[in-house]
């Protein structure tokens, strides 16, 4: 799991202005669930669009860039923020954050990396938080090494919550850093991110017996 962020990508989401700016559809409601509350710090993420399921963000402007003939560094950071109410009849056994994005390193020593942190907490009902750092792929930092670098990244973070849980907050703090070394370039960005939780609807009393437990925590994928 990556775990470890560099001091500037650290500063950078510690430094987030924390305006709250709203997403167009802020609040609203599904077959499923109801939000509120939808936004982020800086705006970056964009508005949402929603599914049955959750959401999709598609950032336009969500990217780090270092070019520089003496080097230097580029760091951005956002937080997503939206509280979750689920419908009767429906449990909401987890959620799941999944980002893509592309990157471009050259001159050697340039680097690049990408981390996000998933927390879940209650708004309702039993008080839990739980929380996940993003496991990527590649592994961060990319580091130039002697040949140009260029790609696609991807990466993923989930957690389970309580079945049981009325209502709860989901927040996602995410940093992208670029470094050029002398005469090198160094660009990262975030381009789709998908924030989605698993939905089940709970069983009838008189159903429970038939299935068992029935209601099984999402397990967990790594890449």
């Amino acid at each position: 799991m990556f775990i470890r962020l560099s001091a500037a990508l650290v500063a950078a989401c510690a430094a987030s202005a924390f305006a709250q700016v709203p997403w167009v559809n802020d609040s609203g409601s599904n077959t499923n669930f109801s939000w509120s509350n939808g936004g982020s710090d800086n705006g970056l993420f964009g508005d949402p669009l929603v599914t049955p399921s959750g959401f999709l963000f598609t950032p336009a402007n969500f990217n780090a860039e270092a070019n520089d003939i003496d080097g230097s560094n580029d760091a951005t950071s956002d937080r997503l923020f939206v509280d979750i109410t689920p419908d009767a009849g429906f449990a909401v056994t987890g959620v799941r954050i999944t980002e893509l994005g592309n990157y471009n390193l050259t001159g050697e020593g340039s680097s690049v990396e990408a981390a996000a942190d998933l927390t879940v907490s209650s708004l309702s009902g039993p008080a839990f938080s739980v929380s996940d750092a993003m496991d990527t792929n590649p592994l961060f930092p990319l580091v130039h090494t002697g040949n140009d670098l260029n790609g696609s990244w991807n990466g993923l973070a989930e957690v389970t919550i309580p079945l049981s849980s009325s209502s709860f907050r989901i927040e996602v703090t995410n940093g992208l850093l670029a470094f050029s070394s002398d005469g090198g370039t160094a660009f990262i960005s975030k381009i789709v991110v998908g924030g989605s939780f698993a939905v089940q609807l709970i069983p009838a009393p008189g159903a429970l017996a038939g299935l068992g437990l029935g209601l099984v925590a999402m397990g967990r994928r790594r890449r």
